[in-house]
C-alpha cells in the first residue's frame, strides 16, 4: 500500500530553492513543496542558514512560471515574540502582502 504523491507535502523546501532539477523531479511526481520558511532569519547549527527572502522568491517565481503555483504551499513561522509585527518581526501578514509580490504570486492569482 502507498501513497499517492499528491497527498505528500515536502516541508522545509527553500533550501532546495537552487536545485530546480530535484524540485521539478519531485513536482512532475505530483508531490506538493512547502516554502514554509520564508523570512526565517535564523542558523541552524551544523546545517546553515535558512535562505533569504529574496532567494526564496527567485525560486517560487521561477517554479510559477514553469506551471507549478498549484502545486506550492507557502507559509511562515510566527512562533517567538520577536517574530510578532509588534515586536520588529515580520508578523503575520508578510507572505501575503510582501512575499506574494516578490515571487510573483501576485501575477499568477
Amino acid at each position: 500500500m502507498g501513497v499517492s504523491p499528491n497527498k505528500v507535502s515536502l516541508a522545509h523546501s527553500d533550501p532546495s530553492g537552487k536545485d530546480v532539477a530535484y524540485q521539478r523531479k519531485m513536482l512532475d511526481k505530483g508531490v506538493w513543496l512547502e516554502f514554509d520558511m520564508i523570512g526565517l532569519d535564523i542558523t541552524f547549527p551544523k546545517e546553515g542558514i535558512a535562505p533569504g527572502v529574496q532567494e526564496t522568491a527567485d525560486a517560487v517565481a521561477h517554479l510559477i512560471e514553469l506551471g507549478y503555483a498549484d502545486q506550492l504551499v507557502l507559509s511562515h513561522d510566527v512562533f517567538l515574540k520577536q517574530m510578532w509585527a509588534k515586536n520588529g518581526g515580520n508578523g503575520w501578514g508578510f507572505v501575503p502582502d510582501v512575499f506574494s509580490g516578490l515571487s510573483g504570486g501576485a501575477r499568477h492569482r
